[in-house]
């Protein structure tokens, strides 16, 4: 059994429908989650929901169970095509994207993955945490693009970065790392946007002559730092 190719006609014939996932979850009383696991082949919905499923759908159960269509006994009779109708567009198969997962996990390693993947499917990817992750300073929900590079710090790194404290929810409300500026060496001030080896420097020694950063506004105060450099990083950094 197929669950990728029972996924894809899943989607295929729900999208004919009209129908997003949200609606044919609300349909079948369950959490449009669910939906998505099955048309990205990750599971098969239970014996419960096939009937009711295949009636929304419009389709028997071989055909759900076959992820196609014209699979009774009896051949279907061949459809004339109408003098200059346009032929139906073929399925596009779902985007695939590239992501480096890297840090704190088993397989580091630059992994191919659907396109609305989430973080968590990154890790899964990678072989799991490692036990020495600080799993929960990480948005497993979160979503990815692209060449997207997905970072698992360590314990002993968040504590060195002085980073906030978790939320009500257990994780942290930033889905990544910000870098503090008050702890944070050249190398890692280098990884901001619009930040190269001389103002990280001047980050630095204005750091050691004033003592410190109260809010993240106070890097306009270094030389060379402009509100047009703030406005790119203030979002990854932190005091």
């Amino acid at each position: 059994m197929d669950l990728i190719k029972i996924g894809k006609h899943i989607a295929e014939k729900r999208k004919a429908l009209g129908l997003t996932q949200k609606q044919l979850a609300d349909k079948l009383n369950m959490s449009d989650k669910s939906v998505s696991k099955w048309e990205r082949g990750i599971c098969l919905p239970d014996v419960s929901v096939y009937l009711e499923l295949c009636e929304i759908l419009d389709m028997s159960i071989n055909e759900f169970l076959a992820g196609e269509e014209n699979v009774s006994e009896e051949a279907p009779p061949e459809e004339e095509e109408t003098p200059g109708e346009e032929a139906p567009e073929a399925t596009v198969p779902p985007r695939k994207i590239f992501v480096d997962v890297c840090g704190a996990v088993a397989n580091p390693g630059v992994y191919e993955l659907d396109a609305d993947s989430r973080v968590f499917h990154a890790i899964e990817a990678a072989g799991g945490f490692l036990k020495e992750a600080a799993s929960e300073y990480v948005n497993r929900a979160k979503s990815i693009s692209d060449g997207e590079q997905v970072y698992i710090p360590t314990r002993e790194e968040v504590q060195q970065q002085s980073l906030p404290a978790l939320s009500d929810a257990g994780v942290n409300d930033q889905a990544d790392a910000k870098v503090n500026l008050n702890t944070a060496d050249k190398e890692q001030l280098m990884t901001l946007s619009g930040i190269g080896e001389s103002k990280a420097e001047a980050i630095l020694a204005y750091r050691e002559e004033s003592g410190g950063f109260q809010t993240v506004e106070d890097i306009l105060n270094v030389p060379g730092i402009k509100e047009g450099t703030l406005a790119k990083i203030k979002d990854d950094i932190a005091v």
